[in-house]
């Protein structure tokens, strides 16, 4: 005898919108529908559903919420913080409300503001360490690193239109310059034997080194990343795991190891390069790219992401038995309309 299933299947959106049409001002209808139109992209029927859902409920807490990271994706951080300020009054214990606003204002650049936000965020939910670790950023304590609930916090949610946002919004383009740049520097040499992608993401530093290395792995913190770089289907393996933990407990070697847009989430790297040196084969390869600092050794940014120096960077090669055998001054994406300054970094194993 066949048991049917209790397992509900996800919705899609032709489903919900088929819903729709038999229950027009449904509150339960329409908060799951704008919410699967912007997490797959969809922001303008997104925009729609979240403002017919606001019409028949002001007050709607996650409808707010949704709203105002649907304003704050297209930049429009003065919108997102207007839906945030109706959200906080709303709903004043609402600690989640306030961590996004919190966010927002600091999109704006109004970090004595958002400093109360992130405050009081924390004082609802004494647990968030997310917020925890904000409130050190804006205090000026540089931390040496960020919670992976922080950072899991930024990727998870964000990985269906993470690929269109970063490259055609922002004008990311590390990976495929880090290649070339690796490619030029090896010349005739044949393909690595195995490349270990740290912070894979959705697998943009896949494809752009996929043809320099004969077996290529990933390994990434935030699951809904990792199925995004499954559908490339660029990789030989998948991990989920941070990255200290991976290469504290796997202790295969490697002769390629690739960390685009990393280091900036991890601040102080001391630890990384001593295990990169450790799971390395002789003459391998180490790329990352960075956001530039003087001065400091690393700096932790308004932004949420760290800056690091070129001095540091040199220091830690020499201390690991790393070769900088290239340093490339670059935007590494756009803030603001501008570029921000950064560096590709191609190392070499050498002791």
């Amino acid at each position: 005898m066949i048991r049917p299933s209790l397992t509900r299947s996800k919705p899609t959106i032709q489903s919900l919108q088929e819903q729709l049409e038999e229950h027009p001002d449904s509150e339960e209808v329409l908060l799951p529908l704008g919410q699967l139109c912007f997490e797959q992209g969809n922001l303008k029927d997104a925009d729609r559903h979240l403002k017919q859902l606001l019409e028949l409920n002001p007050n709607h807490a996650e409808a707010l919420v949704c709203s105002s990271r649907l304003a704050r994706e297209v930049g429009n951080f003065e919108e997102a913080e207007e839906f945030l300020r109706r959200l906080v009054k709303a709903h004043p214990t609402n600690a989640e409300g306030w961590y996004d606003l919190g966010n927002s204002l600091r999109d704006q650049r109004k970090f004595k503001e958002a400093l109360v936000a992130f405050e009081k965020a924390l004082t609802l939910n004494p647990e968030d360490a997310r917020a925890h670790h904000l409130i050190a950023v804006l205090n000026g304590d540089n931390p040496e690193t960020p919670p992976d609930d922080y950072v899991l916090s930024l990727f998870d949610p964000y990985a269906s239109r993470f690929d269109d946002h970063l490259v055609h919004r922002l004008k990311y383009n590390a990976p495929e310059n880090l290649a070339r740049l690796l490619r030029k520097l090896r010349l005739d040499a044949p393909r690595s034997e195995s490349a270990l992608d740290l912070g894979c993401g959705t697998g943009l530093s896949g494809l752009a080194f996929r043809s320099q290395t004969k077996y290529l792995t990933g390994v990434d913190l935030a699951p809904n990343m990792l199925e995004r770089a499954r559908v490339k289907g660029v990789y030989d393996e998948l991990i989920l795991n941070s990255i200290d933990q991976h290469l504290a407990v796997n202790d295969q070697t490697h002769d390629l190891f690739i960390a685009t847009d990393v280091l900036i989430y991890l601040g102080a790297v001391e630890k990384l390069f001593e295990q990169v040196a450790q799971r390395s084969r002789l003459g391998a390869w180490f790329v990352f790219s960075t956001e530039s600092v003087e001065g400091p050794d690393y700096e932790a940014l308004a932004s949420g992401r760290y800056a690091h120096s070129m001095f540091y960077i040199q220091r830690l090669a020499d201390q690991f038995g790393f070769k900088v055998t290239a340093c490339q001054a670059t935007d590494i994406r756009e803030e603001y309309g501008k570029g921000v300054p950064g560096h590709l970094f191609v190392l070499l194993v050498v002791g």
